[in-house]
């Protein structure tokens, strides 16, 4: 199970560095142009935001648990608060990228495209498919804690999931600002005022949502 559990994490933290990196190199073009290519920008950021904060969901989990300070019966209640508050976005942000995937995949047949679009048509299938049967177990879960008499562990478990979705989000931020400055390549102190007509980013690779976590019973 610890491997599994290892195996997963891994594999959400590749697939979360990759998309800032591809997210990255589209930002600017991205605000630009706006429309599709911005949406497709915030989906891929949005699932590498729910890559990272699943992998510290696990990590600051364990550490409270390892100290006592987390009892066995509120695990659960961490990973249903937490699944309840990403859930919605989750599948938003996996709906745009399959639906840009197969439109690549389309419009140039080749073997890379097929694969990642079918890929991510069966990762948002699988997501939609577990939503259905775990948000009402996550919800019953969640409502026991927050009706519970032990207030310092339901603050416990809300300080657990803040700390995990807010240190995703800020380590996707990081990277998407890395490597959109990488994209823009380096410039002259001179020229750093003059207003830069916004070149093509490079070719952009497909985004992938993140796949399901096996870090508590109620995964994406």
């Amino acid at each position: 199970m610890l491997l599994i559990l290892i195996l997963v994490s891994a594999l959400n933290l590749a697939i979360s560095w990759w998309n800032c990196r591809t997210v990255g190199q589209i930002w600017d073009e991205a605000r630009y142009v706006g429309g599709t290519m911005r949406l497709l920008a915030w989906a891929g950021a949005i699932e590498a935001t729910l890559g990272f904060s699943s992998v510290l969901l696990l990590l600051v989990t364990l550490y409270f648990y390892a100290n006592g300070q987390l009892p066995q019966e509120y695990l659960d209640a961490v990973s249903s608060l937490w699944y309840l508050l990403i859930i919605i976005p989750a599948m938003g942000s996996a709906v745009v990228i399959t639906v840009h995937s197969l439109e690549n995949a389309w419009r140039e047949r080749n073997f890379s495209n097929i694969a990642v679009a079918a890929w991510n048509a069966f990762a948002t299938a699988q997501r939609l498919e577990r939503a259905t049967h775990a948000m009402p177990a996550a919800f019953e879960r969640v409502t026991k804690l927050f009706q519970g008499k032990d207030d310092r562990k339901a603050a416990l478990v809300v300080l657990i999931v803040l700390i995990a979705l807010t240190g995703g989000a800020l380590i996707t931020w990081k990277l998407i600002r890395h490597y959109a400055q990488q994209a823009r390549g380096p410039q002259l102190p001179e020229e750093a005022p003059q207003p830069q007509a916004i070149a093509p980013a490079a070719p952009a690779q497909p985004l992938q949502p993140v796949p399901a976590t096996g870090a508590a019973r109620s995964s994406i």
